[in-house]
């Protein structure tokens, strides 16, 4: 029977954002998931004259277990599963037992079963303190709140969405006048390679050119220097035969 606690906390965990919670029948079913109302539907066997009755345990498969639908939230577990007391603590101790709060004008939620009737007002309508009493309404206030929240959290991501587009834009407008500029420099790039060829056979014609010119300079300064030797040496054996 625990299964079928647990599927029931798993089921109501997928909150509307609007329903009951209240099954509508021949009773109110306080803190059922309008996700789960199928499930409260009350059951008249035939063999019980009619009369009607609560199913704790609708999926299974065998062995149906029922208890009068009047025992449905009297603040006591009739069912071994407990969820015959959707809106009281009485069966708190089941793992996953929650109650549902409708919430009119703000956001539906989920509390432990544990904090109904406690006396603090866990939901904004004040339901899961219906027992007692004296919780303030403050839904409206609360819903405006989520509301203006939500309102400036969808205007930073529609800024945000915009300034990604502009920036895309302006990287594809950068992108296509870095293709164009490309592109440009393919088709100057023949006269480039044609006008650094000329240069390159230029230069050499230069270095050859100013090689001869060196090759020349050093042979004319080696013949003056051959005719200096050549004069000195004449002055040196006439000085010689003075003596």
């Amino acid at each position: 029977m625990a299964a079928l606690s647990s599927f029931l906390f798993v089921a109501s965990l997928a909150v509307p954002s609007e329903g009951l919670d209240t099954v509508e029948g021949k009773h109110k079913i306080m803190g059922v998931n309008p996700k789960l109302h199928n499930y409260y539907e009350p059951v008249a066997p035939p063999q019980y004259g009619g009369h009607q009755f609560f199913q704790c345990d609708p999926l299974a498969r065998s062995g149906t277990e029922l208890v009068p639908y009047e025992s449905l939230n009297d603040d006591f577990c009739d069912c071994s599963n407990g969820a015959d007391e959707p809106g009281t603590a009485a069966c708190s101790h089941f793992p996953g037992a929650a109650f549902y709060c409708e919430n009119k004008g703000s956001v539906p939620k989920l509390v432990w079963a544990s904090h109904v009737g406690d006396g603090v007002c866990d939901c904004c309508d004040g339901s899961d303190e219906w027992q007692l009493g004296g919780c303030e309404n403050f839904c409206a206030a609360e819903g405006s709140k989520i509301r203006q929240q939500r309102e400036a959290d969808l205007e930073r991501i529609e800024a945000g969405l915009r300034q990604k587009e502009e920036e895309r834009s302006h990287t594809d407008e950068k992108l296509a006048q870095w293709k164009a500029e490309l592109e440009e420099l393919k088709a100057k790039l023949p006269e480039l390679e044609a006008a650094s060829n000329a240069a390159q056979v230029e230069l050499g014609e230069l270095e050859h050119e100013e090689h001869k010119r060196r090759e020349a300079e050093a042979a004319e300064r080696s013949g003056e220097n051959a005719e200096e030797s050549d004069v000195l040496s004449g002055e040196v054996k006439v000085s010689f035969h003075r003596f």
